[in-house]
C-alpha cells in the first residue's frame, strides 16, 4: 500500500510540474495533456480511497472474526469435561481431548505420549495452530464428533 501512495505522490508532482509549464506544455498525445493527467489523477486517489476503506472493513471483520474464535478453546474444554462426566467410552474422550488439543495454542501436554512415539522424550511441541481456518475446521471436526455421541446428545436435552 506504501508503494502505491508514493506512487501517486510521485505522480502529483509530475502533474504539478506540467501544470508550471503551463502554455509550454504541450505534448502529442491527447492522454498526456493536462486535462487528461488531471482525470487520471482523479481516479488514482478515489482507487486509493476505496481501498482504505475495504482494507479498513477487512481488519475490522478479522478482528471480529478473532474475537469469536478465541473462545472456542474454553468451549471446547467444557464439552470434553462434560463427557468425561458422563462416562463416554475411553477412546471416543480421547478423540474429543485430541481435537480440543488442537483447538489450543498448547499441543500436546509434556510428558504425553504420541501415537507410534516410542518414548516420552521423542515428544515434541505440536504447531501453534492459531489459524483461522485450520480453528474452523477443527472445531467444525469437533462438533462432528461430540454431535455423534449420543449421552452428549441426553446431557443437553435433559
Amino acid at each position: 500500500m506504501l508503494s502505491i501512495v508514493k506512487t501517486a505522490g510521485s505522480f502529483d508532482k509530475v502533474l504539478a510540474s506540467c501544470n508550471t509549464l503551463g502554455a509550454r506544455y504541450q505534448p502529442a498525445t491527447a492522454s498526456l495533456s493536462i486535462t487528461a493527467l488531471s482525470e487520471l489523477s482523479e481516479r488514482a486517489n478515489q482507487s486509493m480511497e476505496a481501498v482504505k476503506q475495504a482494507r479498513t472493513a477487512y481488519t475490522l471483520a478479522q478482528n471480529e472474526r478473532r474475537k469469536h474464535l478465541s473462545d472456542l478453546p474454553r468451549i471446547a474444554t467444557r464439552v470434553v469435561r462434560m463427557l468425561a462426566s458422563a462416562g463416554i467410552p475411553p477412546e471416543l474422550l480421547e478423540d474429543a481431548k485430541a481435537l480440543k488439543d488442537k483447538l489450543t495454542s498448547n499441543g500436546p501436554a509434556k510428558g504425553k505420549q504420541l501415537p507410534g512415539a516410542t518414548d516420552v522424550t521423542s515428544v515434541k511441541r505440536g504447531p501453534v495452530r492459531k489459524h483461522m481456518l485450520a480453528q474452523i475446521a477443527n472445531f467444525s471436526q469437533f462438533v462432528d464428533l461430540v454431535a455423534s455421541i449420543n449421552a452428549y446428545t441426553l446431557m443437553r436435552l435433559s
